[in-house]
Formats: C-alpha cells, structure tokens, sequence
C-alpha cells in the first residue's frame, strides 16, 4: 500500500483543496437531492427511452460541467479549445444513452430462442451497449490525437499483484456492506434470470454466462471513466480531470444504495489518480470486477442462509 499512499499524497499535493471541497460539498449537494427527492428513481420510471437519455444528459452535464467549472474557476487550468467543450457535452450523453438505450437487444435477443428469450434480453445488453460506446470512444480518441496508448489499454502485467492487494483491503468492507436491507434489495443481479431454474436443468451454465455477460459492463466504465474521461482529458485540465470524472461517477449510482454511492465518489478519486498515474485501466478494471462479482457471491450467500 505504500505506492497507493505516493500516489495519494503526490494527488493531495497538486490540486487546490479549496477546489477539491467545493467539488466535494456539490457531489454530496447532488446525493442528498437524489436520494430526498428520489431524482434517479424518476428519471428510470419514464417508459420512453428518448426521455430517459435527455433526462440523464442533462443530469450527467450538470455534474460534469459544474466540476469542470469549479476545478477552473480563476484559474487557467484549461485551454480555450472547442474540442474539450465538444467532449464535456458528449461525455454525459454518451453515457446518458449507454444507460437508457435498449433496442438493440429487443432486436438480437428474438432468434435465441433456447432456453428462454428472455434470459438473453436480460444478458447481451451490457456487452452491445459497451460495443456501442467503446466504437464512440475509439472514434473521439482518433479525433482528437490523443497520445498512445489507446484509452488506457496499455498492458502492465507487473502492476496487477499490488491491485490483488488492494482489493484484499477493500474486500472486508464489502462483507460489512452486504448486511445492509439496501444491499439485498439491489443485489445480485442475477436474480433477474433466477426463473432459469424452473425452466432448464443447465441453468448454472447460463448464470455464468450472465455473470460474464454482466462484467464486461464493467469494462466499459472503467475505460470510459478512467481511460476517456481522465486520460483524454487530462490534456487540458491535468490532475483536475479526476475530480469531476468521480463527481460524474458517483451520478450514475444515484440509483445504488447510499453508502455504494457515496463511497463511488472517493473510489472514483482513488482509482483516478492511479490510473494517472500509471497510465493504464486494467488494473482497475481487475478490482472493480472482484468488487461486482463479490458482492454477487455475498448477496446469493444471504440468500441461501
């Protein structure tokens, strides 16, 4: 843990923590609205999916923009470049899409009719929704000219022991944090295909297949997140891409459990600054998957007993 700890304080000494309080005091303005006024849950009660992403773009600016504003007020932290205004309003509503858009699994999902359309419905949305964005992305990184390696995907074998480590760290937390009623409200997912069972014996194949299915989501916010909005972005504001990259983080779990978002917001920093550091999202990418996947295994095992 003690490069965790360089990387931290090196963070703690660049920024201004004037910024870094305001930039705090807002996000958890946006949580308490959120979860007093029950933002999330109205925005996903719209049946339209057009709707849904125009709510959650103009959810997800705000967050951005105003970050973005308060990391640079007075101070030059940002180029006057029309490129870097295009990505702080392309980013939310990317975003905002990847979490509204459902077609395309209404259209792929009928022909895979074994065992149960539905269970492919419920499975293939999360990898072609990251096709979708990652292509985006791939495309605005080309634009744009931004420095090798893509996104964040260089391979860094070496650093993937001392990520093991900090997720041994993290792991007690997460038992502590599946106690809670919010937690086996929300979690697992899985549950969504539990009706599997009923319908055929090779069940436990295909709730792998959906847990699989399930982490690749996972690779497309540790990419879009750390790898797009920190490593892109960093070209015009620095250190200070983190800061409004973890306010829009913890955005999109307006819809988790309070501690799960709160606590989003301060991962989001941690993982931020070290993947600025190291210039590579894998590492992240291997604990934010033993996050997901434990708290599957926790939930199922509240279940069981």
């Amino acid at each position: 843990m003690r490069k965790l700890a360089e990387y931290l304080f090196d963070y703690y000494r660049q920024i201004d923590l004037i910024r870094f309080s305001l930039c705090t005091a807002f996000t958890g303005l946006l949580i308490f609205l959120n979860y007093h006024y029950r933002i999330d849950f109205y925005i996903r009660s719209v049946c339209d999916g057009l709707q849904r992403t125009i709510f959650y773009s103009l959810l997800f600016l705000t967050v951005f923009s105003v970050s973005y504003f308060i990391v640079s007020f007075r101070k030059n932290l940002l180029k006057t470049d029309r490129f870097f205004f295009l990505l702080l309003v392309i980013a939310p509503v990317m975003f905002a899409g990847k979490m509204s858009f459902t077609l395309p699994t209404s259209h792929l999902a009928p022909p895979l009719a074994f065992p149960d359309g539905r269970f492919w419905t419920a499975a293939i949305h999360w990898p072609v929704k990251g096709i979708f964005l990652f292509s985006l992305m791939v495309v605005l990184w080309r634009w744009g000219k931004f420095k090798y390696p893509y996104l964040g995907l260089a391979w860094k074998p070496n650093e993937l022991a001392w990520y093991l480590k900090l997720f041994l760290y993290i792991f007690p937390f997460l038992i502590l944090a599946s106690l809670s009623a919010d937690f086996t409200q929300t979690y697992p997912r899985l549950k969504a295909v539990f009706f599997l069972e009923s319908i055929t014996p090779g069940y436990p194949l295909y709730f792998l297949i959906y847990e699989l299915c399930y982490g690749t989501d996972f690779f497309t916010i540790e990419v879009f997140f750390r790898g797009f909005l920190v490593l892109a972005f960093v070209r015009y504001a620095g250190v200070n891409a983190i800061l409004p990259m973890a306010a829009f983080y913890c955005a999109i779990h307006f819809g988790k459990p309070l501690a799960e978002c709160i606590s989003s917001y301060f991962g989001g920093i941690l993982l931020g600054t070290v993947v600025y550091r190291q210039q590579s999202v894998w590492g992240g990418l291997l604990i934010h998957l033993g996050i997901a996947w434990s708290m599957e295994i926790l939930s199922l095992l509240h279940l069981i007993s």
